[in-house]
């Protein structure tokens, strides 16, 4: 395990409030803030580490399948 991957694990786990929000940070997808911890979300901001400003529709041209199905309804 790589630094820079242990590192954003310990991250993960500590944002996470659960381990299917902690897998979906570490893929990169969005995650209810609901499910995860508000002091380390606050941490985490503070350090440019965590956006909270995208919205789950911002960040659906990252999925092949989801911009195939789209251009398909279209």
């Amino acid at each position: 395990m790589t630094d820079v991957y242990g590192n954003a694990v310990w991250w993960a786990m500590m944002i996470a409030g659960d381990v299917d929000a902690c897998g979906a940070l570490l893929a990169g997808d969005p995650v209810d803030p609901g499910r995860l911890r508000r002091e380390w979300i606050e941490y985490a901001s503070v350090l440019r580490l965590v956006r909270l400003d995208v919205a789950a529709v911002d960040l659906l041209h990252r999925r092949a399948e989801l911009r195939a199905l789209l251009g398909e309804a279209a």
